[in-house]
């Protein structure tokens, strides 16, 4: 597409290349004589038929309707009526074909869009009347959806999720920093949650969280107060950014409640002569023990399905094994199988000390279900 051309312009030069009929190469020495049928197509409009007059021997011979200048390589420029790039259309070119004895062609112009300013225009300064008319022509332009996959339809997409609501504060006695009259007349809730900025007098900035809207008299509840009482005239925008209501975050939010963690360890205990966690036996004695595995809230542990180990060893430096009882020398009982039943080797109360025990889960990564201490105390016996 070519450079644009001010619609309702004077004098203008149109451009098109000379090709064969077969397009396989260009038609670089035209005569007037050999060229018949130019028109300019306008777009939506009727065409103006250009009456071929004479060559131009130089690019800035003085205007004349019909003349032609060779500008080399199968180009032409092509001075064209006023008419034909009047107002009424969104863009011209020129058309034409070509005979020269036995050769023949076309003459194919480029697209010019007709604009509303002077786009050859040499004044550039941003105060001057051609590109303050540049300005205006692109501000009042109403863009359209376009075709998809287009530069025109990702603007008309951004631009309608972004769109804003513009509207004024109308004046009235009831009006207080938090409730509001406005000139808005949409349907109720149609700005509910969304975000309120004045921009215009003593508000201008004050941004809310708008709580309700409704349509009667355009009144709007704002969710915080403002600086000041709007008194009418103050003009402000409504932006298509949803805001949850304070009593929503505030409900949302966690209490102390939720963030309290409860955190229940095991803990065992014993039947006869087990205190707590700690197994009490006397010197020389081999003995089943039974014990009774229990959480802190005093929950049953099942431990049916685990694989299960006991370990009897010394709290000394070496903590050599004294015993340890495999998951099948452990009995599991009880209601709840919560009950673990082993017997000590002679080992194990050989002499008088303190050991330590626990019960361990291995096929959980040696899980600890229970521990404590193992006492061996000395007791009478016969010689």
């Amino acid at each position: 597409m070519s450079t644009p051309i001010q619609a309702g312009s004077t004098d203008q030069r149109l451009r098109c290349v000379a090709v064969q009929d077969d397009y396989s190469t260009f038609k670089t020495d035209l005569q007037i004589a050999d060229i018949q049928s130019l028109v300019v197509k306008r777009s939506g409009a009727a065409d103006v038929t250009v009456t071929e007059n004479a060559l131009d021997t130089d690019p800035d011979d003085a205007h004349t309707d019909g003349n032609i200048y060779n500008a080399g390589g199968g180009e032409y420029l092509v001075s064209v009526p006023d008419a034909a790039v009047a107002s009424g259309a969104p863009s011209v070119k020129i058309y034409g074909t070509w005979t020269d004895g036995g050769d023949s062609g076309y003459l194919i112009g480029d697209p010019y869009p007709l604009v509303g300013y002077d786009w050859q225009s040499s004044e550039r300064s941003l105060t001057t009347a051609a590109t303050t008319a540049i300005g205006t022509t692109f501000l009042g332009t109403a863009l359209t959806k376009g075709s998809a996959g287009t530069i025109e339809r990702a603007f008309w997409q951004i631009l309608k999720t972004q769109a804003v609501t513009d509207g004024t504060a109308v004046a009235d006695a009831g009006n207080t920093v938090t409730q509001f009259q406005t000139n808005l007349t949409a349907p109720d809730s149609q700005y509910d949650h969304m975000i309120l900025v004045f921009v215009s007098n003593g508000l201008e900035g004050e941004a809310r969280p708008i709580d309700t809207y409704v349509q009667a008299n355009g009144v709007i509840t704002l969710q915080e107060p403002l600086t000041e009482i709007p008194v009418g005239d103050e003009e402000f925008v409504i932006l298509p950014q949803h805001s949850h209501p304070i009593s929503e975050i505030q409900a949302g939010l966690a209490t102390p409640a939720d963030l309290q963690i409860t955190i229940a360890p095991l803990q065992a205990s014993i039947t006869a002569r087990v205190n707590g966690t700690t197994i009490n036996y006397f010197v020389g004695e081999v003995v089943a023990q039974t014990v009774a595995i229990t959480d802190s809230a005093g929950s049953a542990v099942d431990l049916s399905t685990k694989t299960l180990q006991v370990v009897i060893d010394s709290p000394k430096a070496s903590h050599g094994d004294v015993q340890v009882i495999a998951s099948g020398s452990i009995t599991v009982s009880g209601a709840s199988n919560n009950q673990i039943t082993f017997v000590n080797t002679a080992a194990v109360t050989a002499t008088a000390r303190t050991l330590r025990w626990a019960l361990r889960d291995t096929a959980n990564g040696d899980e600890v279900l229970a521990h404590g201490r193992v006492v061996v105390t000395e007791a009478a016996e016969e010689d």
